[in-house]
């Protein structure tokens, strides 16, 4: 908590310092003329704008993407159990690893786009973060399919993970 603070009046000092040269903010006026007082008052008001508020920050559709999230959810609802019920089918631990390390690499990216601003990280680390995700995300799909193919699969892993209590209560 003490770090996201930390990072806020970082951000919000080097804003007050772009404000004070003039740099990346435009002049407008308050569109709250039905306020006589402040008129009387204060007279006029201007407003600082900043330039990078103003326009619109999204590069991509998320709507787009966020109804591939939610059919992705919708698609591991009968996959996950068909996967622990029936191990060893190589397709259906295949078909697993994809959908949770795609549905994994949507939450990560998710992380790393809403608390790794640029501005209040710069330019360089928000890029860094979601190269750091890219990598994350090929190594793990990489591993479990390797597991997958080399070894006994997730299914039957899952089984055999399940099954080591009850082995103790049976031995007891």
């Amino acid at each position: 908590m003490a770090l996201s603070l930390l990072s806020r009046q970082s951000a919000k000092l080097q804003a007050l310092t772009k404000i004070s040269q003039g740099v990346g903010y435009s002049f407008s006026r308050d569109m709250t003329k039905g306020f006589v007082t402040n008129e009387r008052l204060l007279g006029p008001r201007l407003v600082l704008i900043p330039q990078m508020v103003a326009k619109r920050m999204m590069s991509s559709n998320h709507a787009h993407k966020w109804k591939l999230e939610k059919l992705l959810t919708i698609i591991m609802l009968p996959v996950i159990p068909a996967t622990f019920g029936n191990p060893g089918t190589e397709m259906l631990d295949n078909l697993f690893a994809i959908l949770v390390t795609t549905h994994a690499h949507f939450g990560l990216e998710a992380i790393a786009k809403d608390y790794v601003r640029p501005i209040i990280f710069g330019p360089v680390v928000p890029k860094i973060a979601i190269g750091f995700v890219y990598a994350l995300t090929a190594t793990t799909l990489g591993s479990l399919l390797y597991f997958n193919h080399h070894n006994i699969g997730i299914g039957a892993a899952g089984k055999l993970i399940w099954s080591i209590g009850k082995e103790k209560k049976q031995s007891a």
